[in-house]
């Protein structure tokens, strides 16, 4: 605590309702109402067996509806991550590999079950959602090496598409699973307001969007265009009733705009919070607030 006092949080039990749930409290508030010195951990098991499928889809459009679509039709991949144009075609030049450049859309799934007559199953029905919904190719890994090679691609995005620009501003909003593709469809209109580059992938299964924004800031003119494209993604992620943040946290960059997403009755709850727990403004000052 802010006063030197340590205290436990949780517990092993599975249902623990006793008292307020400080444990997300504290997870979640940046370092701004304490210090975490121990965490425990529960761990449970692994699929039994698993595997990966990539979809290439010539639409955007069509890839995020085929996310949409296949959660809705009760398969829930334990993963579902989208990469449009701009990051395939930046993680091909990085890695040196072919991939066709009408593609608009990759998708890459990752499914698990209990065996593999399940992950079959799991395969068929996403596969026939997505040739339903215009999907160009669909590749199922024959082999754990393959699934791999597949998600190679998705782990060498990052430094891929930051090497395309001088600079680069990774963002990080969260909407719901049904407003994705009309989130992701608002982001590419912003770029060509702005004339900017931005790279669109994300967590899709989880509604998590990354738009990162190539840039050359101290080329005149281009910082305002930028600060201005990310005013308005963040205001399109409010817009359908998501959230600044989905993993990277509030930190300075979004300080500004907490007012808008939590109002001005949920920025006084927890600024109270806040004084009750850091009165003086010892932990991570000038963080969030």
């Amino acid at each position: 605590m802010a006063d030197g006092r340590a205290i436990h949080t949780g517990g092993k039990a599975i249902k623990n309702v006793t008292g307020y749930n400080l444990t997300s409290l504290f997870t979640g508030s940046e370092g701004t109402l304490g210090i975490i010195t121990k965490i425990l951990l529960r761990l449970i098991p692994m699929p039994k067996v698993r595997n990966t499928l990539q979809l290439m889809f010539i639409s955007l459009d069509d890839g995020c509806s085929t996310i949409h679509t296949i959660l809705q039709s009760g398969v829930v991949p334990a993963s579902a991550e989208l990469m449009d144009k701009t990051s395939i075609q930046a993680v091909a030049r990085h890695s040196k590999l072919e991939i066709d450049p009408e593609v608009e859309a990759c998708v890459i799934i990752k499914i698990d079950g209990d065996d593999h007559t399940d992950l079959t199953k799991q395969a068929k029905q996403i596969e026939t959602i997505a040739r339903r919904l215009g999907v160009a190719e669909v590749r199922i890994a024959a082999s754990p090496a393959e699934a791999e090679e597949i998600w190679n691609i998705r782990r060498g995005l990052s430094s891929a598409v930051a090497a395309m620009a001088p600079n680069r501003l990774g963002e990080d909003i969260s909407v719901s699973r049904d407003t994705f593709p009309e989130v992701v469809r608002r982001i590419r209109t912003i770029a060509e307001k702005y004339n900017l580059t931005i790279a669109v992938y994300g967590h899709a299964g989880d509604g998590n969007i990354h738009p990162s924004i190539l840039c050359d800031l101290p080329k005149a003119g281009e910082a305002e265009r930028v600060h201005k494209a990310v005013d308005e993604i963040f205001m399109a992620a409010l817009a359908v009733g998501g959230t600044l943040s989905g993993e990277h946290g509030i930190g300075v960059t979004k300080r500004d705009y907490i007012g808008h997403a939590l109002g001005e009755d949920g920025v006084a709850a927890i600024k109270a919070v806040k004084q009750a727990f850091d009165p003086k403004g010892i932990l991570n000052p000038g963080k969030i607030w």
